[in-house]
């Protein structure tokens, strides 16, 4: 019931609005009719000539838009022409012979044939254009509608995605804290000469993720910077036992980049492929950044076999890495890792 109710209503608001356009056009109609009249008549005479030309048009217009609105959907023209033309005809004799019968003057004339055409050509024409001006406007809306909705989904999306970039960010920076408290746990033991070396570089890059891991960028210059401080806790702690070289080529330092993005594939190097009791260690790391894009490479040494656990782990920290880089470069990066006889290389690009 309710349904039909709401029906109900639509109708009747359709109703008076085609009711209330049908009068207004007659009346704007009557109304020019009659100024045209009073260019040449009087008051009086302009008020009576123009009722009886806007009269004998009014029902034949509305025979017409009813056929139109029957047959012009259902597109069957030739009954719309046959019909069309018979009622204009039917109402221009009919028109034309009560002139003559009831006004007694032969030589009266008559256009109703002409008005009747012209009136609903006006009439059909203004209702075209009005739909259309209503079509486009709740076209227009919808339009409007659809990009709030999309702006409220993209909205929605990127929370989404700080939100998980937060939530992998927090695993980032414990994960990293343990592997360097381990490294100085190490240090203390075996070399208590570099022990307060060692927790100035801990401190430096602690300052270093307390401030800027909470930026949603920050310069490649700063994270360059970090990166250093950690390879020299590294070296403190590894001393003669490993060779490491971090080189950087054509630095466009005044690139923005997500914090700690590189770090775990540096922390990696040192965590499964170093170890402090082994020589000939090797770490290469190269950066290049360029306009567009950042390479950035990293070669370690395999670990014997004995020393490894069941396999190449690379861990939650890599793991969370390639979280991050599909969420923040999705299609804008590549990421291989690559097995030689004794080395590992692990090669990341992403695109700015």
């Amino acid at each position: 019931m309710k349904g039909v109710f709401l029906a109900m209503a639509v109708l009747n608001q359709k109703i008076k609005k085609e009711a209330l356009y049908f009068i207004g056009f007659w009346l704007i109609g009557y109304l020019l009719i009659y100024l045209s009249f009073l260019t040449i008549l009087d008051p009086l005479h302009a008020l009576r000539n123009s009722f009886g030309f806007v009269a004998p048009i009014i029902l034949p217009v509305v025979i017409l838009e009813l056929i139109f609105t029957y047959f012009f959907p259902k597109k069957k023209y030739h009954m719309l022409i046959i019909l069309a033309i018979a009622t204009i005809a039917g109402f221009g004799l009919l028109n034309f012979y009560t002139i003559k019968l009831l006004v007694n003057n032969p030589e009266a004339e008559s256009n109703t044939v002409l008005s009747i055409i012209i009136f609903f050509l006006l009439f059909r024409g203004i209702k075209f254009f009005r739909t259309g001006v209503q079509q486009q406007l709740a076209l227009t809306k919808a339009k409007e509608l659809q990009m709030e909705t999309n702006i409220k989904l993209k909205e929605a999306e990127t929370s989404k995605i700080k939100a998980e970039l937060d939530a992998i960010k927090s695993q980032i920076n414990p994960h990293f804290l343990f592997n360097t408290l381990n490294s100085i746990y190490s240090l203390v033991i075996n070399n208590t000469d570099h022990a307060g070396d060692a927790i100035l570089k801990l401190s430096s890059l602690m300052r270093y993720m307390l401030e800027y891991s909470k930026n949603k960028e920050v310069l490649l210059s700063d994270e360059i910077s970090f990166i250093e401080d950690y390879l020299s806790l590294e070296k403190i702690r590894l001393e003669d036992n490993c060779q490491i070289e971090f080189e950087v080529h054509n630095t466009m330092k005044n690139l923005k980049i997500p914090p700690l993005l590189f770090v775990p594939l540096v922390e990696n190097c040192f965590k499964h492929g170093i170890s402090a009791n082994k020589e000939n260690n090797q770490v290469m790391i190269s950066l290049r950044a360029e306009a567009k894009s950042i390479l950035f490479t990293a070669t370690n040494n395999k670990m014997p076999k004995r020393m490894r656990a069941s396999g190449h782990q690379s861990g939650n920290s890599l793991n969370n890495l390639t979280k991050r880089l599909c969420l923040l470069y999705p299609d804008r990066h590549t990421y291989k890792v690559s097995e030689k006889e004794s080395a590992y290389i692990v090669e990341l690009r992403i695109e700015i």
